[in-house]
């Protein structure tokens, strides 16, 4: 009698386990053919898995990630020229419903030698912002936003009490796949509108016109009256 029940017993765990297989297969499928659910759902390395696998499929015949990065930077094409348009569509349109961040180091700010954001502003996914934050606040580890942002190791180390998150309101700007012409495009940029880690990212363009910028004169306190913003860190 017990070594029927304890047959019963695994019968019933291989159901329950081959129910949550199938039930994971079809939700993974039904994202990649609907859009957004899938990155709501499922956080973290599923997420960036699923997101470099999308990419991958999204260039056009005869384009690779590899064959973009090795073209100069100041001669790189337009991403119409090598992405599929439905992925530069979807790409968009979770800016523009979802909203955008980016982190400014203070002493990076007022100590540059610029004045005002370049027209092509780099900018991460609002969610993808939050979560990192989370990551970053559960773990004190600034690796982990160096790693997500594309900043080379260390970078950030010292930095940690100057970082700062402006968030955007997506209603005054369009949003664009990066070209990796930008001035914001260093030599961790990859493309496809993913950081090296993994995050949705685009330049933000205002839509009163492409050369309108927001200006802060060196200074953090003026971008803090034109933006919501946050510290970083908070312990």
């Amino acid at each position: 009698m017990t070594f029927f029940k304890k047959k019963s017993k695994i019968f019933f765990l291989a159901l329950i386990v081959n129910f949550f297989l199938t039930i994971s297969t079809y939700a993974h499928i039904d994202a990649e053919t609907s859009g957004l659910d899938f990155e709501k759902a499922y956080p973290g390395k599923l997420k960036a898995r699923f997101r470099n696998r999308k990419l991958i499929r999204s260039f056009k015949g005869g384009y690779s990630e590899e064959k973009i990065i090795a073209i100069p930077k100041n001669t790189r094409p337009p991403v119409e020229k090598y992405l599929r348009k439905k992925y530069i569509r979807q790409h968009g349109r979770q800016f523009y419903h979802r909203g955008a961040a980016f982190i400014v180091v203070k002493s990076w700010l007022e100590s540059g030698p610029f004045e005002k954001f370049p027209p092509r502003k780099y900018c991460m996914l609002k969610s993808d912002m939050n979560h990192l934050l989370k990551e970053y606040r559960k773990s004190h580890d600034v690796s982990v936003i160096e790693n997500a942002l594309g900043y080379a190791p260390g970078t950030l180390k010292s930095l940690e009490d100057e970082l700062y998150v402006f968030y955007i309101d997506h209603q005054n700007y369009k949003f664009q796949i990066p070209d990796g012409t930008e001035i914001g495009a260093n030599n961790l940029w990859e493309p496809g509108g993913l950081t090296s880690g993994k995050c949705k990212e685009a330049v933000m363009i205002n839509k009163a016109g492409a050369d309108i910028t927001i200006v802060f004169d060196k200074q953090l306190s003026n971008l803090q009256k034109q933006l919501k913003w946050q510290k970083v860190r908070l312990y």
